[in-house]
């Protein structure tokens, strides 16, 4: 049975603990036999946990891909400060959009073609 898991780890976390986790998990409930070679640690930090569960629909390919991803939770803070950042995110994320939308080349037209 060939399956994706996430799991989520501390970002202290040591990599051999990791590695050895999903070695262990990956013997004991799939079809991997033998010890997980290694996993790729990757830099990019995502702004949420399911912007990076879709990173990872793009960098499977195909193989017993391992890798980890960085992302940040965020979900748990309470301060103003926190708040007001998460708002002006959306915000510029809303405005990225919309000027994205008012831009494409499809909703331009001519006088004459």
């Amino acid at each position: 049975m060939h399956e994706i898991v996430h799991w989520t780890y501390d970002i202290k976390t040591n990599k051999q603990e990791i590695l050895a986790e999903a070695s262990e998990y990956a013997d004991r409930n799939g079809d991997y036999t033998g010890q997980i070679e290694g996993i790729r640690y990757l830099d990019n930090v995502y702004d949420s946990y399911e912007d990076a569960v879709k990173a990872t629909e793009s960098l499977v390919r195909g193989w017993y891909d391992n890798f980890a991803i960085k992302y940040r939770d965020v979900s748990s803070a309470s301060s103003a400060k926190i708040t007001d950042i998460q708002r002006r995110i959306k915000e510029t994320k809303k405005k990225e959009a919309d000027y994205i939308k008012a831009h494409d080349i499809h909703t331009f037209k001519s006088e004459f073609m």
